[in-house]
Formats: C-alpha cells, sequence, structure tokens
C-alpha cells in the first residue's frame, strides 16, 4: 500500500512552521546555558522584533504562551465596578467562556451585539448600544469559522465612556492582515502567533494603550508571563523575520483560495459559505454526509477542520441543520494540492 503524502490545509488552527523557524529553535536549545544576560536579551530580541512587526514600541508589547493567558492578565486588572461588556457575537469560544467567569466575579454583565445573520457586521448595531454604562467592548478583527472581517477601527472610534478599553482578538488575522494598532484606536490587541506566522505554539503577543495601560496600573511587560521559553522565542524571532512581507504572502494565499473557491463552486455535497477573509473558505455540509466526506478526506490524507460552531462561537446562530468544513491554504501549498483537496470532495 502506497502512503499517502499530507496536504495541510488548516493554517487557521496552526500553520506550519519553516525549517528555518525549527532550526532557530534547535539552536537556541542546544546552545542555552540558562545565563540571566542571555535570558534577558533574547527577550528583547523578540520583544523588538513583535514591535517591529506591528509597526508599534516595544515598551508597549507583551510576549505570552497563549491569547487567553494574556488576555486574561490584561483584564483582570479591570477596575472593580459594575457595567457591561459588549461583545460580538462572533467572539471566541474560550474568550466567552472566560468572560462569563469574570461576569460572574465582577457582576459586570454580557451584552453580545447581533448582526442579521451572514450580513457583514454592523457599526450601528454598537453605536445603538453605546452609554456610560459600557466598561469594555471585546471583538475579533476576523472570525474563526467563516473568516468575517470587523470593521474594528470603525466600531472602536465610536465615542464611548473614557474608561471602556476596545479589547480586540486578532487570533485569525495576526500575520495575514496588515496591523498597526497605534491606528486602530483600539486598547489591547491580542494575536497568537503560531497560525498565520507560522511560529511555534504557546508563542502569543498583546500590545497595550497607553490608556489601558494607564487604566490597568502596569505597562505590558509587567503582564507578560515570567517562564516563557527562550527556545520557543528565538523560534517566534525567527518567523516574525519570515512573515514580514505580509501583502505578498496574501497575494499568494488568495491566489490558493481563489482556485479552491472556484473548483468547489457547484460542487454537490457542500455549500461554500459566505465569503470570508483571504484564505478562511469555509463549506456548508449536510449533517447525513459529513462521514463521506471526512472519511473521504482522511484517506487522500488532506487535514482540514471541522467547527464546532456551539464550542468555537457559542454566541453566535449558525443553525444547526449543517455542519462546517473550513480549510486554510498557506504559502506552503502548491496549487496541487487544491486540486487534489478539490477532486476529493468532489467525487465522494
Amino acid at each position: 500500500m502506497t502512503a499517502t503524502a499530507t496536504i495541510y490545509l488548516n493554517a487557521c488552527s496552526h500553520g506550519l512552521p519553516d525549517r528555518a523557524c525549527a532550526e532557530a529553535i534547535a539552536r537556541q536549545a542546544r546552545n542555552s546555558l540558562g545565563r540571566r544576560d542571555e535570558e534577558v536579551t533574547l527577550r528583547e530580541n523578540a520583544r523588538r522584533a513583535c514591535a517591529a512587526f506591528l509597526n508599534s514600541a516595544a515598551p508597549s508589547l507583551a510576549m505570552g504562551n497563549g491569547t487567553f493567558q494574556l488576555r486574561a492578565s490584561a483584564m483582570d486588572r479591570l477596575p472593580p465596578r459594575s457595567g457591561r461588556i459588549l461583545v460580538a457575537e462572533h467572539e471566541w469560544g474560550d474568550n466567552v467562556r472566560w468572560l462569563r467567569r469574570l461576569s460572574a466575579k465582577s457582576g459586570m454583565t454580557i451584552d453580545v451585539i447581533r448582526g442579521k445573520r451572514g450580513a457583514p457586521p454592523d457599526v450601528s448595531a454598537w453605536a445603538a448600544r453605546m452609554d456610560e454604562d459600557v466598561r469594555a467592548l471585546c471583538l475579533p478583527l476576523v472570525t474563526s469559522i467563516d473568516g468575517l472581517c470587523y470593521p474594528a477601527q470603525e466600531i472602536a472610534s465610536i465615542a464611548r465612556p473614557k474608561d471602556a478599553l476596545v479589547v480586540l482578538d486578532v487570533a485569525q488575522a495576526l500575520g495575514r492582515v496588515s496591523i498597526v494598532p497605534d491606528d486602530m484606536n483600539c486598547d489591547v490587541v491580542v494575536g497568537t502567533a503560531r497560525k498565520w506566522l507560522r511560529a511555534p505554539r504557546q508563542t502569543a503577543m498583546m500590545w497595550l494603550s497607553t490608556r489601558a495601560e494607564r487604566m490597568l496600573g502596569c505597562d505590558a511587560r509587567t503582564l507578560e508571563p515570567f517562564d516563557l521559553n527562550l527556545a520557543l522565542l528565538a523560534g517566534l524571532s525567527r518567523a516574525l523575520e519570515l512573515s514580514s512581507d505580509v501583502i505578498t504572502i496574501a497575494d499568494r494565499v488568495s491566489q490558493l483560495d481563489n482556485q479552491l473557491r472556484d473548483g468547489l463552486n457547484g460542487a454537490k455535497m457542500i455549500k461554500l459559505s459566505s465569503v470570508g477573509y483571504v484564505g478562511t473558505v469555509t463549506c456548508l455540509v449536510r449533517a447525513a454526509a459529513k462521514p463521506v466526506l471526512e472519511k473521504k478526506l482522511r484517506a487522500e490524507g488532506i487535514i482540514v477542520k471541522w467547527c464546532d460552531a456551539e464550542w468555537d462561537e457559542p454566541l453566535a446562530n449558525h443553525g444547526k441543520s449543517s455542519e462546517r468544513l473550513r480549510m486554510s491554504p498557506h504559502i506552503y501549498n502548491s496549487p496541487a494540492d487544491i486540486e487534489s483537496a478539490v477532486n476529493a470532495i468532489c467525487t465522494a
């Protein structure tokens, strides 16, 4: 029996690291002597690399083991006061579950901002719910399941109380969207590096505005965990170097995205979901057809993501009649990979 080569179409979950990134990790792991001066230098180099990627200042940046840890470390410092947190219906599930715990502890209530199903996020829906009782706004820049792009800068520009922070999740955007936090009117910008930046797992970054630092009573680096892995930081720095040309990467991914959409248009077993941001191709699959399609893709060595809508985006109304198959190519994929995926789906 001939082994099937793996075709990896799941960058939205974890982008495959470049060999140079793995080599940087291995080199640091071999050479590390655990000296304090070495740790400080490596941390500062990685922080400068993060800051340069975001066109920001290094003191505004914190690195962490994941977005959840960084985000929680910031929001836990909100001054204790009742009020409302405006939350996007497409907010990532782990964020929602943590906000529910924060609500139970602090007395703040969660106010979900919904739009019309299948329509782009509506800025006016956020403006209509704004008042002096709002403590924070939480939203993604690009959503996980369908790749919807939120107009974050416009939402963050709505007049709001002076102590209301805008917390932006860029986990699905960092590395495929040009992000300049200083220009976005947001206060806390958090993203993982393991997806579109193709950095190692357990690497993430958070940017804080001057206003956020004043409200939280600390600078970004205060929120950075002490036990960051030096080898992973070396890998992060190398991944940022390789991902510096976001526009060229986005153009390459766009070509693969278009090929995938064109090939699947009209396929019998699936229906393409609303067009998301470049790189996220989501298909609606009848529940009865999922086992057949899942078996076919597995046999062909094609790795995709079957989304659990109730877990991934528990506040959104995705409906229960269909399963969601998400494919997300990256620059390591080829047109032949896309053709194989299209053929597998169309012939299942």
